[in-house]
């Protein structure tokens, strides 16, 4: 699980992050939180070397909809780290939920009942990032421990704040302005919805 964790989790979330950072432009929310705190050096720096290579004419999938991919293959590793790689009737809801509101997601930001741009890559590269990590860890044996464990109070708890970890980091990646940014004005101040 250790290689899971490193190259199924970490990997892919720094790569879709190291996108964003580095090629999306900074209307994005995130900016302002790496500005309130205090990481516009390493954020200008990351943005420098992408800007100033081939990378910034990568296509637009890449540029739009591969992050969300890697962060899905991220979130979904994690989620079965958590469930020990044991997709059953306790675990299947907590392993595909970011992966169903994703993609649920998509057809409301073309009805603009949901802030984002409505991309069909969005929907390919979410499926494909849901079905690697499925494909490559699934167990497909199921022992009395894992039986046991399924409902285990930690696996809950651990997959609603991975779940809410995911969620803040798709809120990061929303354009400063939009309706959910305005309800997280309300809540948290201008700092942490962007609209400094």
């Amino acid at each position: 699980m250790k290689n899971q964790f490193v190259f199924g989790c970490l990997i892919s979330l720094i790569l879709g992050g190291l996108i964003y950072i580095g090629l999306r432009p900074k209307t994005l929310v995130m900016f302002s939180w790496f500005e309130t705190l205090n990481l516009d050096l390493v954020t200008d720096t990351i943005r420098e070397v992408f800007q100033g290579s081939d990378m910034l004419y990568v296509p637009d999938w890449i540029l739009y909809s591969l992050p969300g991919g890697l962060y899905m293959v991220s979130c979904v590793s994690l989620l079965m780290i958590i469930w020990r790689n044991t997709i059953d009737r306790h675990s299947a809801p907590w392993i595909f939920a970011v992966p169903i509101l994703g993609i649920l997601s998509e057809p409301l930001q073309h009805h603009s009942l949901f802030p984002g741009t409505h991309h069909f890559a969005d929907y390919l590269l979410y499926i494909i990032g849901t079905l690697i990590p499925v494909f490559i860890y699934r167990n497909r044996e199921t022992s009395s421990l894992q039986t046991h464990s399924k409902r285990n109070w930690k696996n809950y708890i651990q997959s609603i704040i991975a779940i809410l970890f995911y969620f803040v980091l798709a809120f990061g990646a929303d354009v400063v302005g939009s309706p959910l940014g305005d309800i997280v004005h309300k809540i948290m101040g201008s700092h942490w919805s962007g609209n400094l």
